[in-house]
């Protein structure tokens, strides 16, 4: 009766319990919750316990945060009547609750905010939930996915989280994160008051990219392969204060960044709350080992401390960027704090480079802390030489400080400002600052010495320089140099020195050797005012070819002093040259003496002789503007051809000269007038005995006023213009020797000649009209010759002439080649006596008499006719006795 009575009840109770619990687990979600909690249903077991089926818990947003398929919530009554009689919510009559195949979702916000961080109400005002007892997960899993798209999923989730009544909660999860498995132990009392300890045997490290990448706040970091070995990671709170530990190795770990790719890493790492210990480093960094410990402190003011060891490197490769190459070796550490650490190494380099230089080895100790570099030793050995030495370099203001020693060092390939090469040794001591603007010169003190030096037009086969000096105090230089070759005079030996500073300089010396000759230099620049000399004597012509780019050849010397400003020099000197000649123009002896006011030059005068002959020109020639000229120049015996040459012109002209002539008007457009004489020459192949004119040049023609010429026993006057390119000229060529002209040929007598000259000096032409009072070819003679001639490309024609021979009358009309004397014309004749004609062909026949009209075309050439007669004999008759020659 007893268990009916039981059984009865509980049916009859059942129903009732339910229909109270189920709005109220509803009443208490929405009161508690930032969101949805749903359930399929809710059961109550044999048992009195309370099941939860398909319970899906949403956020505010309508997203998932929390799925199971069965929640299951044990509680007893005595539980209950405790509570009820303690005043407690009726909740803590649940002693334990299990969870099954729970799937948990954290979802991160843009704004970074988790999904769960507002799930929860908070409501002071309610009663708080007093519950003792465990809760159980089986078979659950989670996903974690970030704002930035990655997802991390944890499946296989077991464990138990007790609430105990010292009002702690303890926690012993474990689970799967991807395929490592972990486990979590953990006691939580309050925020301010919790422990926890995770441990995993192997993390894959390709699910922490994004962990690793959050630490140095660089999503461009790439991580690879790898996993963490053995990784324990301890966190608590004591009086909230929060703190954490983890240590693990890390393993066979690739990364890239940027340009620098890490492989075959491994190290051990300690991570406590504010630092961080790096221990036994070993990576490939771009294919080069390093091997290292380090540690690092965030807590208070950041600080870096480590040991980096380096193997036989190819620094290339390293760090591409880096204009230097090699096998480097050797340790770098790291102290101090993260915003200013102090890195000190030392290194050795092999089988490298620094810029072009080839290194064979080298090694250096270096300190750097706040912007200075401190290079305390540095030495380097290449294939020819080697260099050593020590010095400091600050970044914050530029400056540096250098002692450095170097023993045949070549410049071929040192980084210069211009290209140079030979080898230099020497020891210096010299400070400065470096910028953008380029590198410059404090303090110096030293000598080098170099061999086989060039650079930019400037050449030594040996220097020895010292330099001494500052800017405060000034500075001292001297040097000595041999075979030198200074912009293309070559120099024997040279030896100077220098000392000033800013705009003060003073030259005590600058002594040279050139050949069997010498010069001598001194000076002062001071503040834009110039003073100096110098001299020279038995300086050989040639040291000046190569810079003036004309042949040269004999003795000079000269003495110059120098006074003034560099814009406005007053210069004044002497030079004198012997036995030599300048371009195509040779001399006995060249003097000039010569001043500048700083304006003007001026010549007073400049002498050139060369044999009987020679020119003298004086004058001034302006130092600004369009360069003024005002001078004379005269030439006495001197050879034409010479003068042609000096001035570039290719003209037909031979003989001797002499001129006078004035020269005013600027270098760009001077204005020439004078008077010449010539004699003993030729023109255009043609040779005269005198010639006289007075011209004027203006630019490259020049103008012909009243010329008389001498010319084949005749006179030729000319007047008009003449260039290159082209003449203008009137001329008349009175009683003209033909047999001269037409040379070879059996032609004698003169001729008057009035015409105009065309064409160029090298082809000329001639236009006009000639007479003759008597020309006998062949021993025949013609009287009173007239017609016109033209002469051009090397022909001669003749038009409309007319001569006499006794009673005969001729007309021709035809053409003569002055190069072959080749003929080509028609000759019109009325009663030319036979017996004449017959001389004039030199015909061998005798007493034939009469005369004949007709024409006659002829050809070949004047020594050697080819004639073509049609004729009327009249008044005669043939007679066959042979003409005796």
């Amino acid at each position: 009766m007893v268990m009916l009575f039981l059984a009865a009840s509980w049916w009859a109770v059942r129903p009732a319990i339910l229909h109270i619990a189920e709005p109220a687990l509803q009443q208490a979600a929405d009161n508690n919750i930032n969101g949805t909690l749903t359930w399929q249903s809710l059961k109550l077991t044999s048992s009195l316990d309370f099941q939860l089926m398909q319970a899906e818990l949403k956020d505010s947003g309508g997203g998932d945060v929390f799925k199971a398929p069965q929640i299951t919530a044990r509680w007893s009554l005595w539980a209950l009547i405790q509570a009820l009689l303690s005043g407690q919510n009726p909740a803590a009559a649940i002693t334990s609750v299990e969870v099954r195949s729970p799937s948990l979702y954290f979802i991160q916000k843009s704004s970074s905010e988790w999904n769960i961080y507002s799930i929860l109400k908070k409501n002071t005002e309610k009663e708080p939930i007093t519950f003792r007892g465990t809760v159980t997960v089986s078979g659950g899993d989670a996903s974690v996915q970030t704002h930035a798209g990655y997802t991390y999923q944890f499946s296989n989730l077991d464990g138990q989280f007790k609430w105990s009544r010292d009002d702690s909660i303890k926690t012993s999860l474990t689970g799967q994160f991807f395929d490592a498995p972990f486990q979590i132990e953990g006691t939580y009392r309050s925020e301010a008051n919790f422990y926890g300890t995770v441990d995993a045997d192997r993390l894959q490290a390709d699910n922490l990219e994004e962990f690793i990448s959050q630490l140095r706040e660089d999503r461009n970091f790439e991580i690879s392969g790898g996993e963490i070995r053995h990784l324990r990671a301890q966190i608590w709170n004591q009086s909230g204060s929060m703190s954490y530990h983890v240590t693990g190795k890390a393993e066979n770990m690739e990364g890239r960044y940027e340009s620098y790719k890490a492989e075959d890493t491994s190290a051990y790492f300690n991570v406590y709350s504010g630092y961080a210990e790096i221990s036994q480093l070993k990576t490939s960094i771009n294919g080069q080992p390093v091997t290292g410990d380090f540690s690092f402190s965030w807590s208070g003011v950041p600080s870096v401390n480590g040991t980096f060891v380096l193997h036989e490197i190819r620094l290339e490769q390293l760090i591409p960027q880096a204009e230097t190459a090699g096998r480097i070796s050797g340790k770098i550490q790291v102290s101090g704090p993260a915003a200013d650490p102090q890195i000190t190494g030392s290194l050795t380099m092999a089988d490298g480079s620094v810029g072009q230089v080839p290194v064979q080895s080298a090694a250096a100790d270096f300190l750097w802390k706040s912007g200075l570099l401190t290079v305390s030793r540095a030495d380097m050995e290449t294939a020819d030489g080697s260099a050593s030495g020590y010095g400091r370099w600050n970044s914050n203001d530029g400056t540096w400080e250098a002692d450095i020693s170097a023993h045949h060092i070549l410049l071929d390939a040192l980084p210069l400002p211009a290209a140079a090469s030979g080898s230099v040794s020497g020891h210096m001591r010299a400070a400065g600052s470096a910028g953008t603007a380029g590198v410059t010169l404090s303090r110096a003190q030293g000598t080098i010495e170099g061999s086989g030096l060039s650079a930019e037009g400037l050449s030594a086969g040996y220097l020895r320089a010292r330099i001494d000096g500052n800017n405060q105090n000034g500075w001292h230089t001297s040097f000595y140099a041999d075979h030198a070759l200074l912009r293309g005079i070559p120099v024997d030996t040279l030896s100077g020195e220098a000392e000033g500073s800013g705009d003060m300089w003073t030259v005590p010396y600058l002594n040279g050797t050139v050949g069997s000759g010498a010069f001598s230099l001194r000076g002062s620049y001071r503040a834009g005012i110039l003073d100096g000399e110098a001299q020279a004597g038995q300086i050989p012509l040639e040291s000046f070819s190569e810079i003036s780019g004309l042949p040269m050849k004999g003795i000079i010397s000269f003495k110059v002093s120098v006074q003034g400003t560099a814009e406005h020099p007053v210069i004044q000197g002497r030079a004198d040259g012997t036995d030599g000649f300048i371009g195509t123009m040779p001399f006995d002896t060249v003097s000039v003496n010569f001043r500048s006011d700083g304006n003007t030059l001026y010549l007073e005068p400049l002498l050139w002789k060369k044999g009987q002959g020679f020119h003298r020109i004086s004058g001034s020639i302006g130092l600004s503007g369009g360069h003024e000229l005002r001078l004379t120049a005269d030439t006495e015996t001197m050879r034409i051809e010479d003068l042609a040459a000096m001035a570039g012109a290719d003209l037909p002209l031979t003989g001797w000269i002499s001129n006078s002539m004035t020269v005013s008007g600027t270098l760009t457009a001077p204005k020439v007038s004078g008077e010449l004489h010539a004699w003993d020459g030729s023109a255009g192949g043609q040779l005269f005995q005198n010639a006289a004119a007075r011209y004027r040049l203006d630019g490259r023609k020049l103008i012909i006023d009243n010329s008389l010429v001498y010319f084949h026993e005749g006179t030729v006057h000319v007047s008009g213009t003449a260039s290159e390119e082209s003449l203008d000229l009137d001329a008349d060529l009175v009683d003209m020797n033909i047999g001269r002209i037409l040379s070879k040929s059996p032609v004698e007598g003169t001729a008057t000649m009035r015409g105009h000259v065309s064409g160029s000096l090298s082809n000329p032409s001639f236009n006009g009209r000639f007479v003759s009072r008597a020309i006998t070819y062949n021993q025949s003679r013609f009287r009173e010759l007239s017609g016109e001639i033209h002469y051009a490309d090397g022909n001669a024609y003749i038009e409309n002439a007319s001569f006499l021979q006794g009673n005969g009358e001729f007309k021709w009309n035809g053409g003569i080649r002055i190069a072959d004397q080749s003929l080509n014309g028609t000759l019109t004749f009325e009663h030319w006596n036979i017996p004449s004609a017959l001389r004039f062909f030199s015909v061998p026949l005798q007493q034939i008499t009469g005369e004949m009209s007709g024409t006659m075309d002829i050809s070949g050439t004047v020594g050697n006719p080819d004639l073509a007669l049609q004729v009327r004999i009249e008044k005669g008759g043939p007679g066959p006795v042979p003409y005796p020659h």
